[in-house]
This record gives C-alpha cells, structure tokens and sequence, in this order.
C-alpha cells in the first residue's frame, strides 16, 4: 500500500541544519595598490606579456621596477634582454 523506498521522517530529519561559516579569504593582511595602468616613465610590462611578481600578475603596460621581483635586479635585467620588460 505505502512506497517501501522512502523511509519514515526521525527526529534527525526535523532538526534545521546549521548554515556553514563563509569561507574566510585573504591572509588578513591589506593589500597593495594594484598596479599603474600605463607608466610615465621607467619600465612598463611588453605588450602581450603579462609576469608573475610579489605583487601579483602584472600584464602588459603595468609599471615594474625590480623591487617586484624575488629574483632583484638580476631578474629583472633577465627580463630586459628577454623582451618582457620595456622602457616606459
């Protein structure tokens, strides 16, 4: 007479569920300045490059000096001669 697949409804059943916390985000630590669109001057991201820095990723026509990088100067001359990084 009855659907034998469904069970009968617990007390388990009745009982409201608890909403789960939010994800928390971030390191709880303020973030940086987001970089300058187009720089006036020094050393801008090439045009279809986009790098990887201590400040996040910098894309194309982003201002870079190489306090951004965690390899220094010596990076950053690397990225010269690579073609990544161009005068601004």
């Amino acid at each position: 007479m009855g659907n034998d697949d469904t069970a009968p409804l617990g007390a388990a059943d009745t009982e409201p569920t608890p909403t789960p916390e939010p994800p928390k985000r971030g390191r709880g630590r303020p973030r940086k300045e987001p970089a300058t669109p187009k720089a006036a001057a020094g050393h801008v991201i090439a045009p279809g490059k986009a790098i990887t820095t201590i400040r996040g990723i910098l894309a194309e026509g982003a201002a870079i000096s190489a306090a951004d990088l965690s390899g220094g100067a010596d990076a950053f001359e690397a990225l010269i001669k690579g073609g990544y990084v161009v005068p601004g």
